[in-house]
């Protein structure tokens, strides 16, 4: 039976199914390469897309974070804006309020100055006593210890200024005297040299 089988081997049929299965065998080589290599892209695309997402979120954070210091600082420039505008007006008020107590002043007798400068001395004072007790709220326990101290002091104030005058009234005349009785005795010790 081995006899009436010939050998197939080197048969022209043979061949040419070596030969596809050759050609078979290396395309299936290229492919799984092919495979591999463009698995191996996938991965290397998602790993850069991972790391932009996170650069994305990083950035996307940081923005967060820009946006609310941009707000603060905002908020900041429109207080300070504020406050600058409340300190010009008073300082224009001030100005206005020197301007008027000047001519104030230079309608007035010079000895009438410290009278006109003890006028509003004493109605800036009773203004600035106004404007606290006004931040003061009604029913407040503070309130009835705050008005006892501004009583006290408008009492000593009062006090110590009219015991001034009255030291001032009595004390020029003597001095007048005193310094008149000096000079005489000044006189009369460098004359007798």
């Amino acid at each position: 039976m081995l006899e009436d089988h010939e050998d197939t081997s080197n048969s022209p049929a043979a061949a040419a199914a070596n030969a596809l299965i050759a050609d078979l065998q290396e395309k299936l080589k290229r492919a799984t390469a092919d495979a591999d290599r463009h698995a191996a892209d996938k991965a290397e695309v998602l790993r850069m897309a991972d790391a932009a997402s996170r650069e994305r979120d990083e950035l996307s954070a940081r923005l967060g974070i820009l946006g609310q210091e941009r707000d603060r600082l905002s908020a900041e420039a429109e207080t300070l804006k504020n406050a600058l505008n409340q300190a010009t007006g008073r300082a224009e008020e001030a100005l206005r309020e020197a301007g008027r107590l000047a001519q104030e002043l230079a309608r007035q007798n010079p000895t009438d100055s410290l009278e006109v400068i003890w006028g509003v001395v004493c109605k800036e004072t009773k203004a600035g006593v106004a404007f606290l007790r006004s931040k003061i709220p009604e029913g407040h326990p503070g309130l009835k210890w705050f008005d006892l101290a501004v009583e006290w002091s408008y009492a000593i104030g009062c006090f110590t200024v009219e015991s001034t005058v009255a030291f001032v009234k009595w004390a020029t005349p003597v001095a007048k005297e005193l310094w008149g009785k000096a000079m005489v005795e000044f006189e009369r010790a460098l004359a007798k040299k």
